[in-house]
């Protein structure tokens, strides 16, 4: 695998109960559909997708008990969809500084240890839908400041830390499409 620099299709990284690390794809730098980085237990990074420049689909990281960071995505400058969902020690998504204009979808789901979303600070518009629910620890979304509109959904909900003050400034700072749900962060700030 360490000469595979494209894959047309789709990458599946799926339930491998022992594998740490990805080093194996360091040379990746295009896959042409979705990439799935999901059900790995004991995967500690991604680095080994360093190299990696664009997902022409989704790019899914999904339950990951110990993964920590995305540095390894920090390459990656075009994507169509991106969730980040349920990863347990995801404290920061710095790994997508070179992600810069719009995605269609966005979603940043029951991470509990989310504290940092500045790695999205170069996406300027969401054409269809972003969620960011059930992050226990995020205090900020300032990470979406270039963010100017979201084509259709925006739901910021049960985010126990983030005070609906800095919800309510975000929304009121973009154009939102035709759904907007707020409920559940923190009104006592």
């Amino acid at each position: 695998l360490g000469s595979l620099t494209s894959i047309a299709g789709d990458l599946t990284i799926w339930d491998n109960q022992g594998l740490t690390q990805v080093d194996g794809l360091v040379s990746l730098e295009t896959v042409g559909g979705s990439l799935t980085v999901q059900y790995n237990p004991v995967l500690v990074d991604v680095d080994g997708f360093a190299g990696l420049l664009s997902v022409g689909s989704k790019l899914m990281i999904n339950k990951n008990d110990v993964l920590a960071n995305l540095a390894g995505f920090s390459n990656v400058s075009s994507v169509q969809q991106l969730e980040i969902k349920s990863n347990y020690a995801i404290t920061e998504v710095g790994g997508f500084s070179n992600l810069i204009g719009a995605v269609s979808f966005l979603d940043l789901k029951f991470n509990p240890a989310l504290t940092d979303i500045s790695g999205l600070n170069g996406i300027d518009e969401v054409t269809y839908s972003l969620h960011i629910n059930g992050n226990k620890k995020l205090t900020n979304i300032s990470g979406l400041a270039s963010l100017t509109a979201v084509g259709s959904i925006l739901q910021i909900g049960n985010n126990a830390q983030l005070c609906i003050s800095i919800v309510e400034a975000f929304v009121e700072s973009i154009s939102v499409g035709s759904q907007l749900s707020t409920t559940g962060n923190d009104d006592g700030c």
